[in-house]
């Protein structure tokens, strides 16, 4: 059961929004090259800084993109966190999970924002990561937290353990509700009998 955190720099291509047919069509791979950037995931894309000075702005959007290397074979799964504010990811050439609507502005666009899971089967020898991201809502933008690739199985058991963890959490605020809830009323009765 293994888990890999995907960290470290992607392709950034800022205000443009490119799918995975772009990166093949021969027309646009002038312009793609023109635009790419590179960006360390996670971060907020607004606090990116070169020479001192904030280079890109938070309401805005952009493509990621990442090439995973020898997954040939394996069934998988991909843990996102959190995309702020909607995005679109593709998994190779094939759509895999769309959260909010994507746009070139705020009223093209749907903030949507929630941690998810995909499984999906790779049979091809690389994998590659396309992310469409538009931030119009949040003061930051950007892939904000850890995605993971592991097994479908180590990602179905890693959200079965945050899970149990939150139902714990849940539970103790629960117990402490009743107990001071409990120590409210005896000490009402107290009071009054004085």
């Amino acid at each position: 059961d293994i888990m890999i955190k995907l960290t470290g720099k992607w392709e950034f291509y800022y205000n443009k929004l490119y799918n995975p047919f772009d990166f093949n069509n021969q027309e646009k791979l002038k312009e793609i090259s023109d635009n790419k950037n590179f960006i360390q995931v996670p971060s907020f894309w607004n606090k990116e800084k070169k020479d001192g000075k904030i280079i890109y702005d938070k309401a805005s959007y952009g493509t990621y993109r990442l090439k995973i290397k020898n997954l040939y074979g394996y069934k998988l799964g991909l843990k996102v966190n959190c995309i702020n504010t909607s995005y679109r990811l593709w998994i190779n050439d094939k759509l895999i999970k769309s959260v909010g609507i994507v746009g070139k502005n705020k009223t093209q666009s749907k903030a949507s924002v929630y941690k998810t899971e995909v499984y999906f089967d790779n049979l091809e020898s690389d994998i590659i990561l396309t992310v469409e991201v538009s931030n119009f809502f949040h003061r930051n933008g950007g892939i904000v937290d850890n995605i993971y690739i592991g097994n479908g199985d180590s990602i179905y058991k890693y959200k079965l353990y945050i899970f149990g963890v939150q139902l714990f959490l849940l539970g103790g605020i629960i117990i402490m509700a009743f107990y001071q809830m409990y120590l409210f009323l005896l000490w009402k009765k107290e009071f009054s009998s004085l």
